[in-house]
């Protein structure tokens, strides 16, 4: 069995960041490396077949551009730090579009009620015109 290549190491990103703590800027190299990173944790069995997965990798992406300033460089596995960064992202975005969808689904009922009831007034409406009883023909 072949060993899968990897995207990126720890000595990658740690080199990556170091620059970033001296220039004060993000480099492309670091910037392509959270990419595949949320692309690559994006495609894994319990998040491919969202709907919404551009949305959660997009915001992944982002997550990790922003905590770059926050990660300490005695830290030696960067590469976990951003995968986690990125999961809590995802699971974060998850909940987030789920109490969402709760909430459409019981607007999406209100309205149905609203127009059942709108509906229902102005049959009874109707067969009230309709009545003899009530007619003003004589």
């Amino acid at each position: 069995m072949t060993k899968r290549k990897k995207y990126t190491t720890n000595d990658e990103i740690l080199e990556e960041l170091s620059l970033y703590h001296k220039t004060g800027m993000i480099s492309e190299k670091l910037f392509f490396i959270f990419y595949n990173m949320c692309i690559g944790i994006g495609n894994k069995p319990c998040f491919i077949n969202y709907t919404f997965k551009e949305d959660m990798v997009s915001e992944a992406y982002v997550k990790c551009i922003n905590v770059v300033p926050k990660f300490d460089m005695s830290r030696p596995n960067p590469f976990g730090y951003f995968t986690t960064v990125i999961h809590n992202t995802f699971w974060t975005r998850i909940k987030k579009y789920k109490k969402e969808s709760e909430y459409r689904e019981i607007m999406k009922e209100k309205l149905f009620e609203e127009v059942v009831t709108r509906h229902s007034k102005v049959i009874d409406i109707r067969a009230l015109f309709d009545d003899p009883e009530f007619s003003d023909q004589d």
